[in-house]
């Protein structure tokens, strides 16, 4: 891609290892475009652009979201220790402490699948709410700790517990949890977005897929690339001109926030969203939105 002179601008999906040799292979000579990224590195690329933003910005507005709408005071995180999770708890333990709660963080064995032990080191049986960080297989694992702790507490998790392999794992639906999410929820139909992408998602035979919130993001980002090409020309397109386009670019951002600006943050000028909307599950396929999107604790 770096000596491809016919390749103008790069896309790249959720990569946790390898994000260093990639982003210096490139080094800055062509714009690079994510949904989502999971990497410090990436957000340092001053010719980067993170559409939806990274694990830090977007998960720390679980601290708004239970300060202001849950009006929890303590909360329990538990995440995995593995590359890429450990990031986004630390995100969202810093929100929430920037939001003024009391947070107890316990990090368990990648492997561990009793999660009791954990769960309870957190203090989630006292806790205003319960920040799960973790992969869909832990997903699985910590709905039913919490199931058999019998704790009541609002749940808040991240959008990779939606996973079909989650509703699989636990006889067939996704815990009733609240779930945060930096892009369109495809399960809420009421959002026409959600509805545009599942009826492409099923004209291209692939359905299934539209409840991985890698997918709509991932999308996204293949668009908004097509987006700025198209605006350039055919005949005009070169590497500047797409990352031109990309610096001017202030939404709405398919799928995803209303407004976005990339460079808003000096210290990480290749996110270009800090926005996470809530969504209530009842089961059954039932989502309520909680609270449009927010932003990080000031």
């Amino acid at each position: 891609m770096a000596n491809d002179k016919a390749v103008d601008a790069v896309g790249v999906g959720a990569v946790a290892v390898g994000a260093q040799p990639l982003n210096a292979s490139i080094a800055g000579e062509k714009p690079m475009f994510w949904g989502v990224s999971v990497n410090q590195v990436d957000t340092k690329n001053k010719n980067g652009f993170i559409l939806f933003g990274d694990s830090f910005h977007i998960l720390a507005p679980w601290g708004t979201f239970g300060r202001d709408v849950l009006k929890a005071k303590t909360a329990a995180v538990v995440y995995p220790q593995v590359p890429g999770i450990i990031e986004g708890a630390n995100a969202m333990v810093a929100g929430l402490e920037k939001a003024g709660l009391k947070v107890k963080r316990v990090g368990y064995e990648a492997n561990a699948t009793d999660l009791v032990g954990p769960l309870t080191a957190a203090g989630a049986q006292s806790a205003d709410m319960i920040v799960p960080q973790s992969d869909a297989k832990g997903c699985i694992n910590l709905a039913k700790a919490l199931e058999q702790t019998g704790v009541k507490a609002p749940v808040v998790s991240n959008p990779l517990c939606l996973s079909p392999v989650v509703s699989k794992g636990l006889g067939g639906d996704v815990p009733k949890w609240y779930y945060g999410i930096a892009s369109s929820l495809t399960a809420d139909q009421s959002d026409p977005a959600a509805k545009a992408m599942v009826d492409a998602m099923t004209k291209l035979g692939k359905a299934d897929l539209a409840a991985d919130p890698w997918v709509p993001t991932s999308m996204a980002t293949v668009l908004t690339m097509i987006k700025f090409m198209n605006e350039v020309g055919a005949d005009e397109l070169t590497s500047q001109a797409i990352a031109d386009k990309a610096k001017a670019f202030k939404g709405p951002l398919v799928f995803g926030a209303p407004q976005v600006q990339c460079a808003k943050y000096p210290d990480a000028p290749a996110v270009c969203n800090d926005q996470t909307q809530f969504f209530d599950y009842s089961g059954k396929g039932q989502f309520k939105n909680a609270s449009g999107f927010v932003r990080p604790p000031a």
